[in-house]
């Protein structure tokens, strides 16, 4: 499989490994790894050794946070 046909295989995913969620997030893999050892919320699937993390469950952690910031600020963001 070519880099490029990886890359747009995410899309049909349902589960990312770290270091694609972590792109996603703009995040290096040792930051996303210190927040899933940490007390993050962020879900996770455990297949054996492997961990997986779900993207409907990374969107809702991302919405969440967002959701808290925009509380504790007293922002409202702007729809269009």
């Amino acid at each position: 499989m070519m880099a490029s046909e990886d890359k747009s295989s995410n899309n049909n995913r349902i589960l990312l490994r770290v270091p694609e969620a972590a792109e996603l997030l703009g995040l290096s893999r040792a930051t996303l790894y210190a927040l899933l050892a940490g007390d993050s919320q962020i879900p996770v699937v455990r297949i054996g050794r492997s961990v997986r993390i779900p993207l409907a469950g990374l969107q809702q952690w991302v919405d969440q946070r967002t959701e808290d910031w925009r509380r504790e600020s007293g922002t409202q963001l702007h729809q269009q």
